[in-house]
């Protein structure tokens, strides 16, 4: 075999190695970013029901709890708020 045979053989491996590593970047790329989006999303589903739940409160305060004064309401709202608040942080 021949110098310039060699050569023409490790260029040609040298290239290969080159693609593959592409790849294997864009690849290990792609897989980042569908994690944190597929992690992202979980948490703001999460945080739906959790905000879901505080609009069904707040639905029922004026017919059961009127007798508190809207103190227990403001807690609820307050409580709803920071929860919003989180998801929004989470969501940016």
């Amino acid at each position: 075999m021949g110098l310039s045979n060699e050569l023409s053989v490790e260029r040609d491996r040298l290239i290969r190695i080159s693609a593959d590593f592409d790849n294997f970047r864009k690849r290990n790329e792609r897989e980042r970013l569908n994690l944190a989006s597929n992690s992202q999303g979980e948490v703001v589903e999460n945080l739906l029901a959790v905000l879901d739940n505080f609009e069904r409160a707040k639905s029922q305060w004026g017919k059961a709890f009127t007798s508190f004064n809207g103190e227990a309401e403001r807690e609820v709202v307050t409580a709803q708020e920071s929860a919003e608040e989180e998801a929004e942080m989470t969501s940016s």
